[in-house]
């Protein structure tokens, strides 16, 4: 529209000129003519009718009547443009006005409403310069007032039009869609193979290269194959001046339903839902579930002089890492809504600020959040009674695999509250204390009596820049378990930890300590060592480097020494100062050209575990080692593989076979590809 208006001002000017195509142009003007696509168009949309025998007659001089002719046309194609706009405007205001809540929208539906926007979108933005236009055309309504009144055009109206139209072209071009739909959509298959007769293993302690033939045997790739997809569709709204809303719907494959579970091998689970890590449990394909992901208002208010922001509805909240914050789980998968790091709930977020100190008060339901296949979105749990592990106790004589297996709470709702000091100009405090509250009541123990229903998790940390390169950072948190207010576990249920941070040009270095008691265990992500995720009853030396030898070369290593707290609780032990823990993972990626980057990596664990009354101790090993690709597509796409390969090694040690049965052993691996789109 843009380009052919201006090719209508130009031809009343003398240029005439604008696109066109062959079989709307005048019969004499030659097809290689510099003009000739330029004049067919003006032809088709009316600009320029010719002479009574069908001709354009080029070179002829124009007359003042022909381009008072041509001035008329211009102006009722202009208004007849800015009217379908303003009624293409109105109609899809009137289309997402109607829309209901009472079901989900198809994708299609989302996408013809995303594609209207879109296509309006474009036109509105191509009247940037009419104004200019509109313009000149008042200005040779003038110039050519009498020519135009001979034809018996009413000149004040056609002035009074203009003006009319200018403002309504200023108008038009100032309105925004009502809301914005963005999104992402994510491919991705898994191919898992064994080896030497041995399922493999992955870093999340699950098994590849498993038959889906009933026998649930040693597989290849062609047999233990799953094809996943996922599309997370963001509307937002586009007023400036109130509340805001935002919508994530979620369509995916990922979950696996919770019936799944019943059987270890099982084709039809994927990742089981947002925070679990099905450890044992093979992958598989279960069926497309729906649900959303966020469903908030946001808006700035006031009470008692106070202003806050509000934020209402399901949504995601995050604190540190030993404190509030669901854990990665899918190492072999890329996705914003997995990987955020924030545990999803129907409540409210309060944010204040007092000057330079900030005040975050959160809170809602955490549990029966279900998608359409009755998938419980992100479970949580806290607290931790007894030990996770001992090689001689009944019951925890397996290694902890996953999160392990707790006796603590899964939470229904929370209450939460944080605060965030400046540390004069260079540093933060932060002060956290969560209220996690389960409806039901938990027996641990039956003589004596002792039952919970209720964590609390505090503490806070701590982070100073002394200067450019050098920065400190450390931090406490506890957690106790309780029966309503009355206190039940409060002892040995502590984490701490400091660091020491050096960075200099291309370098980065890391070294610290942590000592995480046995019976603390907050909803957080404070990493994994091999198959173990967060944790507990272990203290020693963590550190890394990581190094940019070029712009296109950089490689990461990192370092976990351990032992056991030497803790005993009830006359168990758990793991001894005797017992070591050597963790060393590493990557390299290099970037061959601006759409190609590759890595290779590797992990290692090592246990030593020393022999005891009614077990014997030894060395098993975890290691695997990777390479993949990436290959950017575009802007805004991107295609990635990965191909891992797991030596897992039991060295016979009881309690450390890779899934708990017979086999000492697991060596395969999964190759794993995914194409991710953002629109």
């Amino acid at each position: 529209m843009k380009r052919t208006l201006t090719y209508a001002l130009s031809a009343v000017l003398g240029a005439m000129a604008a696109p066109a195509f062959s079989q709307d142009a005048f019969p004499d003007t030659p097809d290689n003519h510099w003009a000739y696509e330029a004049l067919a168009n003006m032809k088709r949309a009316g600009l320029l009718v010719g002479y009574p025998d069908g001709l354009f007659r080029g070179s002829r001089p124009a007359s003042r009547y022909e381009l008072a002719v041509a001035v008329h046309a211009t102006y009722m194609h202009l208004r007849n443009l800015v009217d379908g706009l303003e009624q293409q405007h109105d109609a899809l205001s009137r289309k997402v006005d109607g829309m209901t809540t009472e079901g989900f929208a198809t994708k299609a539906e989302l996408q013809a409403v995303r594609d209207a926007m879109a296509a309006l979108q474009t036109s509105i933005n191509g009247m940037k310069s009419w104004g200019d236009d509109i313009a000149s055309l008042k200005r040779m309504a003038s110039t050519f007032e009498r020519e135009l009144a001979s034809m018996g055009v009413d000149i004040e109206a056609m002035k009074r039009g203009l003006s009319e139209l200018a403002d309504r072209v200023s108008k038009l071009e100032g309105r925004k869609m009502p809301i914005s739909i963005t999104g992402d959509v994510n491919l991705a298959v898994f191919a898992g193979y064994s080896e030497d007769g041995r399922f493999g293993i992955d870093r999340s302690g699950r098994p590849t290269g498993v038959s889906r033939d009933g026998s649930f045997g040693p597989a290849g790739m062609t047999e233990d194959l799953s094809m996943y997809h996922e599309g997370t569709f963001k509307i937002t709204n586009n007023d400036e001046d109130g509340p805001k809303l935002n919508a994530v719907l979620a369509v995916h494959n990922l979950f696996g339903g919770s019936s799944y579970l019943s059987s270890a091998f099982n084709s039809e689970f994927a990742f089981g839902d947002l925070s679990a890590i099905p450890s044992g449990i093979p992958y598989g394909e279960p069926s497309t579930d729906v649900y959303f992901q966020e469903l908030n208002v946001k808006f700035n208010t006031s009470f008692l002089g106070q202003d806050f922001n509000a934020t209402i509805g399901r949504q995601g909240k995050k604190l540190g890492g030993y404190f509030f914050r669901r854990p990665d789980t899918t190492p072999y998968y890329w996705s914003q809504y997995w990987d955020d790091g924030k545990w999803y709930f129907d409540g409210a977020n309060f944010d204040f600020n007092f000057g330079n100190v900030n005040l975050d008060i959160f809170g809602g339901r955490q549990s029966n959040r279900l998608s359409t296949n009755g998938v419980e979105l992100n479970p949580m749990f806290a607290g931790q009674y007894g030990h996770l592990w001992d090689p001689e106790t009944s019951g925890i004589t397996e290694r902890p695999r996953g999160y392990g297996f707790h006796t603590g709470i899964m939470v229904d709702q929370h209450l939460g509250a944080s605060v965030g000091i400046p540390l004069m100009e260079r540093g933060k405090i932060n002060l956290n204390y969560l209220i996690l509250d389960q409806n039901a009541t938990t027996v641990l123990s039956s003589s004596p009596l002792m039952a919970i229903n209720r964590a609390i998790v505090f503490g806070g940390e701590a982070m100073f820049d002394l200067n450019d390169n050098l920065s400190l950072s450390g931090g406490f948190s506890q957690t106790n378990l309780n029966y309503n207010d009355s206190s039940v576990v409060d002892k040995d249920n502590t984490a701490w930890w400091a660091g020491i941070r050096f960075n200099t040009g291309n370098a980065s270095f890391y070294a610290g300590y942590r000592e995480i008691e046995p019976q603390f265990y907050a909803p957080g992500d404070w990493g994994r060592i091999g198959i173990w995720q967060n944790p507990t009853n272990i203290k020693g030396f963590n550190g890394g480097v990581s190094f940019d030898f070029s712009d296109r070369l950089a490689a990461k290593v990192g370092v976990g020494i351990y032992e056991g707290t030497g803790t005993t609780l009830g006359g168990v032990s758990g793991m001894t100062e005797s017992d070591e823990l050597r963790h060393v993972s590493g990557k390299v990626m290099y970037k061959l050209n601006d759409n190609w980057n590759v890595h290779a990596g590797a992990e290692f664990v090592d246990w030593d575990l020393a022999s005891r009354t009614s077990f014997s101790g030894g060395k098993p090993e975890e290691r695997w080692y990777w390479i993949g690709a990436k290959y950017r597509l575009g802007e805004n796409a991107w295609w990635g593989f990965n191909w891992e390969m797991s030596d897992y090694d039991s060295k016979g040690v009881s309690g450390f076979t890779p899934f708990g049965s017979s086999a000492t052993r697991a060596t395969g691996g999964l190759f794993t590809s995914q194409v991710g789109f953002r629109f």
